[in-house]
């Protein structure tokens, strides 16, 4: 199967390929060498920026790649997220809440 570094690589050849609207990556970003980290978010910077990313885990090295950090807690209370900006399909819209940093 390969090394995690390589089993990316793969990963990110497929993503190119297929230029998504969304990627999900869970928890990857930790785990890479330097320059393969390098590689990665230059590929997002510069051959994906329409691909938005879902990365599941810890930012870490990878904050380049990232224009928004949205940290999810458990509420203590039900609560409705609410936007104030009308739909766009190209972006996502920011959703609001209680304690919300925006």
């Amino acid at each position: 199967m390969g090394t995690q570094d390589e089993q990316l690589c793969v990963a990110v050849a497929r993503i190119l390929i297929q230029k998504p609207v969304w990627v999900l990556i869970d928890g990857t970003f930790g785990s890479l060498d330097d320059d393969v980290l390098v590689l990665v978010i230059d590929i997002f910077a510069k051959e994906l920026q329409s691909t938005s990313v879902i990365h599941i885990g810890g930012v870490g090295e990878a904050h380049p790649l990232f224009s928004i950090v949205l940290h999810l807690v458990k509420a203590t209370r039900p609560q409705t997220l609410v936007s104030d900006k009308p739909a766009n399909r190209d972006r996502p819209t920011p959703l609001k809440g209680p304690g919300s940093r925006q």
